[in-house]
C-alpha cells in the first residue's frame, strides 16, 4: 500500500464547498470520500496539462464537481471545487 498523505483543504476550497447548495451531510460525505481516495492514490486523479494541478470528480446532491488539488510526497491540498457544467 502507498503512504498515507495529509491531505489539507485551503481556505479558497473551504469557501466554495459551503457555498454548494447541498446539505452539509452531502458537502461533508463527498469531502471525506475523496480524502480517503486521495491520501492514498492521487496520481490516480486526472493531471491538467502544463500544471502541476490534478483532479477528482464528486457527486453532491446528484451534481458532478471537480476538486482541484496539487500533492507531494507527504500532503495532499485541496485548492478548489467547481461543478463540471458550471450552468
Amino acid at each position: 500500500m502507498s503512504k498515507l498523505r495529509e491531505v489539507v483543504q485551503n481556505h479558497r476550497y473551504d469557501d466554495e464547498i459551503e457555498q454548494i447548495g447541498a446539505s452539509a451531510k452531502e458537502t461533508d460525505q463527498a469531502t471525506h470520500a475523496a480524502i480517503f481516495a486521495l491520501a492514498r492514490h492521487p496520481e490516480r486523479g486526472g493531471s491538467i496539462v502544463g500544471t502541476d494541478l490534478f483532479i477528482w470528480p464528486v457527486y453532491i446532491g446528484g451534481r458532478e464537481y471537480v476538486i482541484y488539488y496539487v500533492f507531494n510526497d507527504d500532503e495532499v491540498e485541496l485548492i478548489s471545487i467547481y461543478p463540471s457544467d458550471p450552468s
